[in-house]
């Protein structure tokens, strides 16, 4: 059985789609054992649960009679994204390669900011945070802004023994590199990290700073995005998930939308990523494979 369960924030609904395996199934029952888990089955086949991504009002037992369904339930309240670990920050760990070692010699770590964080410098960098927004004493500090536009285009430096994070990278100085390293940037992809995680980070990150849903990635695969905060679950993530929810299609899929952003990935990775796309589309029921032409999938 494959289910697939995603809350829609603006309707305040749940939409459930189901797909049984048996096509010899001729009713099914669906039931309620508590307002975030149902249970599904056939009398003398099976019984499966089913959880959901939020609370639902009451689901009165039903009777359906086709082997894919989808059903809209009413939401309750909403999550309490304190109680998920999706929503929560989780502490920094010092990042360690595939054979356990950690991959410097770094005393302290610094979290990097956007990656697009210097497009709207001109609207912002007066504001120094030493000095009250209402003043423009800081106007004629010629170094301070040099020195933010020099940062914007040199990138920051790791220090020996003071090194950069990221959702996406590492940057460490090369007298801290382990010898596994012989670069500073180390993807976290290469320490065995989620490549549609990390890809899915960044398409985040893209959108928020240019306001573009839709990438081709590799000049071979388009990627529209369809909804950054995506929470559902399945029958492979039975706990609350947030993903990214895309449509992905084939480079003909560029003439339904105007002007995609490129991305490039290197081919290990971009190789990957189409793998997951394909293993994500998959696993969902077969009424929510597709939205159109796109293939449907989460990162």
């Amino acid at each position: 059985m494959k289910y697939f369960a995603e809350k829609l924030e603006n309707l305040g609904t749940v939409s459930l789609s189901i797909e049984i395996d048996d096509d010899l199934v001729d009713e099914i029952k669906i039931s309620e054992l508590n307002n975030q888990t149902l249970v599904l089955g056939c009398p003398g086949r099976f019984n499966e649960i089913i959880q959901l991504p939020c609370p639902v009002k009451g689901v009165n037992n039903q009777t359906i009679l086709s082997r894919i369904f989808r059903l809209r339930l009413q939401a309750l309240n909403a999550v309490d994204r304190k109680n998920l670990d999706l929503y929560k920050k989780q502490p920094f760990k010092a990042p360690v390669c595939k054979c356990g070692i950690t991959i410097g010699e770094t005393n302290v770590w610094k979290q990097l900011p956007s990656e697009h964080w210097a497009e709207l410098m001109d609207l912002w960098h007066c504001h120094k945070p030493h000095i009250e927004h209402n003043s423009h004493e800081h106007d004629d500090d010629k170094s301070y802004t040099d020195g933010l536009y020099k940062l914007a285009m040199e990138g920051f430096q790791p220090k020996k023994g003071f090194s950069y994070y990221s959702d996406v990278y590492y940057l460490v100085h090369q007298d801290d590199l382990h010898p596994c390293f012989t670069e500073s940037k180390i993807y976290k992809w290469d320490l065995g990290h989620s490549v549609s995680e990390i890809i899915g980070i960044q398409l985040k990150e893209l959108v928020d700073a240019h306001a573009v849903f839709t990438f081709q990635i590799n000049k071979e695969l388009i990627v529209w995005v369809i909804n950054l905060n995506c929470l559902y679950t399945s029958q492979s993530t039975s706990t609350p998930r947030k993903s990214v929810k895309i449509g992905f299609g084939d480079m003909a899929m560029k003439a339904t939308k105007a002007d995609p952003e490129e991305v490039e990935y290197p081919e290990p990775v971009y190789n990957k990523l189409v793998e997951s796309l394909l293993e994500s589309n998959e696993s969902l029921p077969g009424n929510v494979r597709t939205l159109g032409e796109w293939k449907i999938a989460f990162l």
